[in-house]
């Protein structure tokens, strides 16, 4: 009976039903959509003058980071970029809203998002944290 128990809780954390979750992202992949995540959490920071080139850097850090993609169109690398270039275009606007209404409710939600999905994406995981939704 011992072993079927250790079986069963071997295959949940395999399986990802107890949080645990085996890395589906390459590690250069990963590597690279940590580094873009990064720098499109810090386009804030920029000021009038280097906005421009802070959008310069996040496009450069896209292209590296879909280059490190592995695998087809669907594959977990290639979605998850799809999706973090969603994201950073979405928070270039929130930070340029914010410019101009000096409100943060949008921007609080992007840099809670971006807190979560780093470590996600440290781990090799594909997975959007529930702030990001």
């Amino acid at each position: 009976m011992a072993h079927a128990l250790i079986g069963w809780c071997i295959y949940l954390m395999g399986s990802g039903a107890l949080g645990v979750q085996k890395p589906n992202l390459s590690a250069d992949f990963a590597n690279a959509a940590v580094k873009y995540l990064m720098l499109v959490g810090n386009y804030e920071s920029a000021d009038v003058e280097s906005a421009s080139t802070a959008q310069s850097r996040i496009a450069s850090a896209f292209r590296e980071m879909a280059a490190n993609a592995m695998g087809d169109k669907t594959s977990p690398d290639n979605l998850t970029a799809a999706s973090l270039k969603i994201f950073a275009d979405i928070h270039v606007m929130n930070v340029k809203t914010y410019q101009l209404s000096k409100d943060r409710t949008e921007l609080a939600k992007d840099e809670r998002c971006i807190t979560d999905w780093k470590p996600a994406l440290q781990a090799g995981s594909s997975n959007h944290p529930s702030s990001c939704r």
